[in-house]
Order: structure tokens, then sequence, then C-alpha cells
């Protein structure tokens, strides 16, 4: 429960949750690119909560579940009556910005303003069309799309079919602003001349166990027969959709995307079985140290 969006909670639980092998991946989190977790809980935001009736109702439903309520209120006072109401009915609650807020403050010798960015109603800044022209750049740059222009992109992601460019790239963009172009590799296809001639520094390329990808393959073939649309899922690949999925393919695949990275001083990350945020903080740590260098 949050007075504003209810990602900081979403994400932190979420990543928490791993640390608990209580069940299979079944974990379904309300929220967008979400990832299940380790463990079999289901999540569900409550945003834009900024009234005590509203906290109430909340409240009210999370009893009649049995659940564990975690909230996320700029207002001392909502946190201290969510607290309250969470008490009163005996059900368990974490309060996971509250001391975060409360140790700032006492080391910033300041007090909080209070106010969720709902409430305060602060105005559009530069900060957010920068999100807009970033999520706009990353869309028209997807899959390969007007590579004439990447030399445009804040970062250029490449990696062979289904290794997941395209959520991540929207990720970076939504989360960190970043014009975000991605570029398929397709063994017995040249990349395109504009890649290949970017700095280094701004490619990085994804990897992903064979066993995975292959499992991810043959998923998205399925699903694309249950569609009437295999076209989709075997769209540029010589061989068809069988060698699309196939163990053989995939192998091929992943060692020339590989050896490609290495010859063009690509850095290079294993997604394999990992959350988004976590690949896209790596990169960011990356691309952090490229620019110290520069």
């Amino acid at each position: 429960m949050s007075d504003s969006s209810g990602a900081t909670a979403l994400r932190t639980i979420r990543a928490l949750l791993k640390q608990f092998e209580l069940g299979k991946q079944e974990t379904k989190v309300m929220a967008p690119y979400s990832k299940p977790a380790t463990c079999d809980v289901r999540t569900k935001n409550f945003a834009r909560v900024v009234t005590l009736d509203e906290a109430g109702q909340v409240v009210s439903h999370a009893a009649r579940k049995g659940a564990l309520v975690v909230f996320t209120f700029a207002s001392d006072v909502m946190r201290l009556r969510v607290q309250e109401m969470c008490d009163s009915v005996g059900i368990s609650s974490i309060d996971l910005v509250g001391p975060t807020i409360m140790g700032l403050s006492s080391f910033l010798e300041m007090d909080p303003i209070g106010q969720g960015s709902i409430e305060r109603n602060l105005p559009l800044d530069l900060a957010y069309f920068k999100k807009i022209d970033a999520v706009e750049f990353t869309m028209k740059m997807d899959d390969g799309a007007l590579p004439r222009n990447l030399d445009q992109a804040d970062l250029v992601i490449v990696a062979p079919s289904r290794c997941g460019k395209t959520p991540l790239s929207m990720y970076l963009a939504q989360e960190h602003n970043l014009k975000v172009a991605n570029v398929p590799l397709v063994v017995g296809i040249p990349p395109p001349q504009y890649l290949l001639e970017l700095d280094p520094s701004k490619v990085v390329g994804l990897k992903c166990h064979p066993s995975v990808l292959s499992k991810i393959r043959s998923s998205r073939i399925e699903r694309a027969v249950g569609k009437d649309d295999l076209g989709l899922a075997a769209a540029a690949i010589k061989g068809g959709s069988t060698d699309y999925s196939s163990m053989a393919y995939v192998m091929k695949d992943l060692k020339s995307a590989m050896a490609l990275y290495e010859e063009r001083d690509w850095k290079s990350f294993d997604v394999t079985n990992k959350a988004i945020e976590e690949s896209a903080s790596r990169i960011l740590e990356e691309m952090d140290r490229a620019s110290s260098r520069m």
C-alpha cells in the first residue's frame, strides 16, 4: 500500500522474496515487468492511497485474506494510523520507508516534507519529458528498427532472439530515462554496419544458458502456433521454427553472438534467470565505469 505508485515496495518485496524458497515460482505481482519470485506468495499493490478511509479499506481486505501489509507513506500520521489499524485487526505489517525517512531526517538535521508525490501535485519537469523522449525512442528502436539512428542511443543492447532485449530496454528507458536501442543477432546474417561503427562502450551483449534459452524459444513457438502465427517465432531463422528452438541451433546462435562480443570488445552480461532490475543494475554499473574512464 502506498501514497504513490507502490513501485518502491513492489521492487523491494520482489527482491527479498527470493531469499525464501517456499515453493515453485508462482508469485503473482501486479506490476509492470514483474517477474515471479521464488516462493508461492501472491502480492497485490494498492497504489495512490491518500486518505485514512482508503487505507482502512485496504487493511480490512488484508484482514480477510490474513495477509501481511507492507506500506510506504511519506506522512508520519498515515504511517502511524495504518500501523494502528493493522494492530487492531491482528495482522502483521511492515513500515518500509518510515525508519529510513527518520534516519535521513536525523542525519540531514532537516524535517521531511511528509507528502507523497500524488499529494504534492508536482508540476511536470524536465526529467518527466526526458523520460517520455527516452521511452518513445526506445519503442521506435526496438528489434533492430531504424539502424541509421543507432548513434543517437545512450545504449545499444544486442543478443540472439528471446534473450530479453526488449523488456530490459524498456525498463532502462522508463526507470532510468535512457534512450535504448536493441538489435537482434542471427546466425548467418551480418549485423548492420551502423552498429559496428559505434563506440564499443555504448554496446552491451546479452547471453543466456542454452537449455534455458531453448525452453524459452520452444514456449514462444507453442504460443505462436496457438495463435496461428508461427511466423512471429520463426522469422529470420533459416532452418525454420524447429531449428530455432533446438539445442544445436541455440548453441550455434550463442556461440556466434559471443564471438562477435569478443571481436568488437562489447561487454556481455548473463541474464539467465535474473530479474530485469538486477541485469539493469549491472549494465548501469558498467556504463558508469566506462564513463569514468573517458
